[in-house]
């Protein structure tokens, strides 16, 4: 389903784009300021499950933009991947976006943010 189908009716989608650009120019502000929020981490899952990640798959990681075609994702994925941003660098001031498959090969957490450090390089 594409965006414009995502988006009739209810905008939904545009007001998630207009929440993550205030999130980022309230860090950059705060940054120039001298305030305290110094970085964000933008998570966007495919469709919550609420079954468990051995039913659901293997969840990926891609960056902003790059995963297409919907897919599910149990929570707890999405919440490992949530927690692991606290204390991963290369989840400092990125979008990425989770989904899962099934038969995949699970990455590393190590692993997870590997494509945002790679494209700051």
């Amino acid at each position: 389903m594409g965006y414009a189908a995502l988006n009739f009716g209810t905008n939904a989608l545009d007001r998630k784009q207009e929440a993550e650009a205030a999130l980022k120019e309230a860090v950059d502000a705060s940054i120039s300021t001298g305030g305290r929020l110094r970085s964000y981490t933008i998570v966007r899952p495919a469709a919550l499950s609420n079954d468990p990640e051995a039913s659901v798959g293997v969840p990926y990681y891609r960056p902003a933009d790059t995963i297409l075609g919907g897919g599910s994702v149990s929570r707890d994925s999405v919440a490992a991947l949530m927690v692991a941003a606290l204390e991963q660098p290369g989840a400092v001031n990125i979008t990425v976006e989770v989904a899962a498959k099934k038969g995949g090969t699970p990455v590393p957490e190590e692993e997870w943010f590997n494509f945002a450090v790679a494209a700051a390089r």
